[in-house]
């Protein structure tokens, strides 16, 4: 990864700001992405053996990992294409960086799991390569992928793997927010209505009182009006 001190000024310069925004350079962020690049180059070394080779897709429930990857492939793709919000975009990627690490304590080598890491760190040095060609290239070699990524396909995602089962929505009495809940994505207003009624610091804060208003914004948030 020594070779590619120059993917990461570039990928500091491109994290910093949108590309018609005022950059302040900063050395410290080039040496932390610096690191970035060296943490994700050692996490596809370490695990080459089990990342090499295709296995099939599995069926059941979306593994969160494998969530994740569908949303930061989504999130990517949207940034660079309709946005060119470029910063956020490498953001995604760190964030996806972040969540397999956190999979790797649970990692036991099955097929299933082999899947859903293997999706996950191709898809990541596919859309590293317009950040940080050299560093995923070097990437695309250890993963046998047998082709430079900038000529390869940009990776796709479904939007039902990337949909999020559960929503986490702020619930607020006369203007305040006093508890959050967690709810189906396809959850009805009348079911979201019940679940925040029944929230314990919702309850302490409207027992014995009269309920004037209640309004659900869906997938935003609960309101409640009390005297």
């Amino acid at each position: 990864i020594a070779r590619y001190g120059a993917d990461a000024v570039r990928l500091n310069i491109l994290f910093l700001s949108p590309p018609w925004d005022r950059l302040d350079w900063s050395d410290q962020g080039a040496e932390g992405a610096y690191r970035f690049l060296s943490r994700v180059y050692s996490l596809v070394e370490d695990l080459a053996e089990d990342l090499r080779g295709s296995v099939e897709v599995p069926e059941g429930p979306v593994p969160a990992l494998r969530r994740k990857t569908h949303q930061t492939v989504a999130k990517v793709t949207a940034e660079l294409e309709d946005r060119l919000k470029i910063n956020t975009a490498v953001a995604g990627l760190m964030e996806l960086v972040n969540a397999i690490h956190a999979f790797l304590p649970t990692y036991g080598k099955t097929p299933r799991e082999r899947f859903v890491l293997r999706e996950a760190v191709v898809a990541l040095a596919a859309m590293l390569s317009p950040f940080a060609p050299h560093a995923a290239d070097a990437l695309s070699e250890i993963l046998g992928l047998g082709q430079t990524l900038v000529d390869g396909p940009w990776p796709s995602f479904e939007p039902g793997v990337a949909r999020e089962e559960e929503v986490v929505l702020p619930v607020q009495v006369n203007g305040k927010v006093r508890d959050q809940i967690r709810v189906s994505v396809d959850a009805s207003p009348e079911e979201v209505l019940r679940v925040a009624k029944t929230a314990e610091k919702i309850r302490a804060c409207t027992e014995g009182k009269q309920v004037l208003k209640e309004l659900v914004v869906p997938g935003r948030i609960v309101t409640l009006v009390v005297k």
